[in-house]
C-alpha cells in the first residue's frame, strides 16, 4: 500500500474491528519498526489487551430519579418563562420542569388562560406568538391521557410592539 489514504483505511478498519475475541501477536519488520497482526509469525510475541470499558446508554428523564423505588408522584412541576415578554409577537421558549424526571408514560399539557396551546414530553416548548396582556401559565401532567398532577399557575404580562414609533 503506497497510498496514504488506502493506508488509513485499512487502519481505520483495523481499529473498528472489535477485538474482544482475536489475539493480537507482536513482531517487527525488516528495518526494526513495530507490526501488530492477528496471524502469529517466527519470533513474534502474543499482546494482552485490557478489556474494552463500555457503558450503557441512558436517555435522560427516561427512569425514576430511583430506579429500586417505585414512581410516588412529582414533588415539584413548573414553568419556567419570564415575568414579562417584551414581543409577544415574536416566538417565546417556555421550559417545563418536573422533579423528578417526567416518567415514562408521562406528558405535559402547557395552558395559557386556562386552553391547551401545547403539549410534549421535552423540557421546554417554543410558542410563535402570544396575546398581549396579563396570562396565566400552567402544566397539567397527564398518564393515560388524565391529568394526574398540576403546576401553580404563573402571572406573566405579554407586550407588543408599539406603532408609535
Amino acid at each position: 500500500m503506497k497510498h496514504p489514504l488506502a493506508l488509513a483505511i485499512t487502519l481505520a478498519t483495523a481499529m473498528t474491528t472489535p477485538l474482544c475475541a482475536q489475539t493480537i501477536y507482536q513482531s517487527k519488520d525488516a528495518k526494526g519498526n513495530p507490526v501488530f497482526t492477528d496471524q502469529p509469525k517466527p519470533g513474534a510475541k502474543e499482546v494482552e489487551l485490557k478489556s474494552i470499558n463500555t457503558t450503557p446508554a441512558v436517555t435522560p428523564g427516561s427512569a425514576p430519579a430511583n430506579p429500586g423505588s417505585a414512581f410516588s408522584g412529582y414533588s415539584h412541576i413548573g414553568v419556567a418563562v419570564p415575568n414579562s415578554i417584551p414581543n409577544g409577537l415574536a416566538p417565546v421558549t417556555i421550559g417545563i420542569s418536573t422533579e423528578p424526571a417526567l416518567q415514562p408514560g408521562h406528558s405535559w399539557q402547557l395552558k395559557l388562560d386556562g386552553s391547551v396551546i401545547a403539549s410534549g414530553t421535552e423540557s421546554s416548548t417554543t410558542v410563535a406568538s402570544m396575546p398581549r396582556g396579563d396570562h396565566t401559565l400552567a402544566v397539567d401532567i397527564l398518564a393515560g391521557g388524565s391529568v394526574i398532577a398540576s403546576s401553580e399557575s404563573t402571572a406573566i404580562f405579554v407586550f407588543w410592539p408599539s406603532k408609535n414609533r
